[in-house]
């Protein structure tokens, strides 16, 4: 697709659940991604500018609230953990028939409630590039994502787990979904925190 190829290409450049009763799992920490850019590649020239850099920033902040879910769903929620139906909604039609092959890279992982006992975020950042048409119609996006977390393990240790890559969304009748995605997860060992007791908070 022609317009999705462009949007690779510009990123290439750029290089709550409710919880089983009686369970003592603590929430989820409040999460947000810190949108540090959000700006337009307009499809022919002569565009308004204006227009077109207006629907980049409402745009952008529509994408970040979205990713802001599915992260906190995905990687924050305990009852959400390696389970892709909880963040479906998000996804086109046809992306959803890939969620469940992807899950360990799309959420915290299959076996996550076997390993982990809570995971805080750290500072994230999120990047949105709007596709417009010349009268500022916004057509397609891509958000780049760097995603970081603490995660404290069951066993005592510690790990820092990263996502970075990117997602490519399409307006719909029903908003805008994820269509594609292009990510890449590592977990390392780390040294325990300062404060080794888990707390809510937003990165």
């Amino acid at each position: 697709m022609v317009l999705l190829g462009g949007l690779i290409a510009i990123l290439n450049r750029g290089g709550t659940s409710i919880l089983p009763f009686g369970s003592t799992a603590p929430p989820p920490p409040g999460f947000n991604f810190n949108l540090t850019k959000s700006s337009y590649e307009a499809t022919v020239a002569g565009g308004n500018k204006q227009a077109q850099s207006a629907t980049a920033k409402q745009v952008g902040a529509t994408i970040r609230n979205s990713l802001d879910g599915v992260y906190t769903t995905a990687y924050l929620d305990q009852g959400s953990w390696g389970d892709t139906g909880n963040i479906e909604d998000s996804f086109t039609d046809d992306a959803k028939g890939h969620l469940k092959e992807d899950v360990d890279v799309l959420t915290l992982g299959t076996d996550a409630g076997d390993t982990y006992t809570f995971v805080q975020p750290d500072k994230s950042q999120l990047q949105a590039v709007v596709l417009t048409a010349k009268d500022g119609t916004a057509l397609r996006a891509v958000a780049s994502v760097h995603f970081a977390a603490l995660a404290t393990h069951k066993d005592g240790t510690y790990s820092k787990i990263t996502v970075t890559g990117a997602y490519f969304f399409v307006k719909g009748n029903d908003g805008w979904k994820i269509e594609g995605y292009r990510l890449n997860k590592d977990e390392k060992p780390t040294k325990a925190p300062a404060s080794s007791s888990p707390s809510g908070g937003s990165s």
